[in-house]
């Protein structure tokens, strides 16, 4: 897959300059300082034209369709010596448990991919997925969610639900909900279920370039910045897809428009160059007025689901989502 070319040329590169081992020694580059991997990141993007994909339905469609011939990306092969692995079936779906061998989890992560919508789990998503095991020590659970336009968002959303409250029945304790685009808004939408429900709440919610408005504002907005990885055009699409017959500002559709009071505490990554960025900006407005707990984390240049790939600026993000799984709490905003 295109992601996954994007991925393996950041890997392949050894040659790097002096300010990206001062990024993973957490020292400062200068606050719109970009890593040279992420530089090499976006360049390749723009020269393989990722969001060539999203730019129209009949793209969105032909994607789609090559989707469902490949299938979803199954946990790498080596994940059965490294980790506790487990699939099980929950409603008729794939459900993985992922977890430390030598240890009990330090804590539990309910992880939703992104991906419109529409596709399916990538080796990128598992890649994260063994990230936060090997060097958190949490369980990590992945349901593989049915997706659009096969099902619509209410079939998804009560999967999410009766899977979610599974696993926390299954394993009391600390559990962070979190997903990347699509399935950061899930995540939200899923919180606000379980808010309606008057059912229990995760202890964090954790949202990664989260696609929280799907109608055109976005895609009209005049500060809305180019982003190589996906088109703003294909946000009206995806929600059509998504929540057919349903007004785009549904609340099911774009969370944003929902009610945020009674929400969890939450932490949000998004780059300035995200076609996301100025809803997340609207939400961050939205949420204070609510009262809603959440912090931001804005990292200046950097465009769609930049925390999964392997640079510099996700490796700061991921020491910050770090402290979000735990008993210490984001304070402040960031950037």
């Amino acid at each position: 897959m295109i992601i996954g070319a994007l991925a393996a040329l950041v890997l392949g590169m050894v040659v790097l300059e002096r300010r990206d081992a001062a990024f993973y020694a957490g020292e400062s580059v200068g606050r719109n300082g970009i890593s040279v991997r992420a530089k090499a990141m976006i360049m390749f993007a723009r020269l393989i034209n990722v969001r060539g994909c999203w730019t129209s339905e009949v793209r969105i469609r032909a994607a789609i369709a090559k989707d469902r011939q490949q299938g979803p990306a199954l946990p790498p092969v080596d994940f059965a010596r490294r980790f506790a692995l487990e699939n099980i079936t929950q409603s008729g779906r794939p459900v993985y448990r992922v977890a430390p061998k030598a240890q009990s989890p330090t804590a539990h992560v309910f992880y939703l991919h992104g991906g419109g919508f529409v596709r399916s789990i990538t080796s990128l998503h598992w890649e994260f997925v063994a990230k936060l095991v090997d060097r958190l020590g949490c369980e990590v659970v992945v349901p593989l969610y049915p997706l659009a336009p096969e099902h619509a968002v209410d079939d998804i959303l009560e999967f999410l639900l009766r899977s979610y409250q599974a696993e926390l029945a299954r394993a009391p304790g600390f559990w962070t909900v979190m997903g990347d685009s699509a399935g950061a808004s899930l995540v939200l939408s899923l919180a606000m279920q379980l808010r309606n429900l008057e059912a229990t709440q995760p202890d964090r919610l954790v949202l990664m370039s989260p696609a929280l408005d799907l109608s055109q504002d976005d895609a009209a907005d005049s500060r809305n910045p180019s982003d190589p990885i996906i088109d703003s055009r294909a946000l009206p699409i995806l929600a059509g897809l998504y929540g057919p017959g349903l007004d785009s500002k549904e609340p099911r559709i774009s969370p944003l428009y929902g009610r945020l009071d009674g929400l969890p505490n939450t932490v949000i990554f998004v780059g300035t160059r995200e076609i996301v960025y100025p809803s997340v900006q609207r939400f961050m407005q939205a949420a204070q007025r609510a009262g809603m707990p959440a912090v931001l984390f804005e990292y200046p240049g950097m465009v769609h689901v930049w925390p999964l790939f392997p640079i510099p600026e996700a490796e700061r993000a991921f020491s910050q989502i770090a402290r979000a799984l735990g008993p210490s709490w984001p304070d402040r905003r960031e950037s």
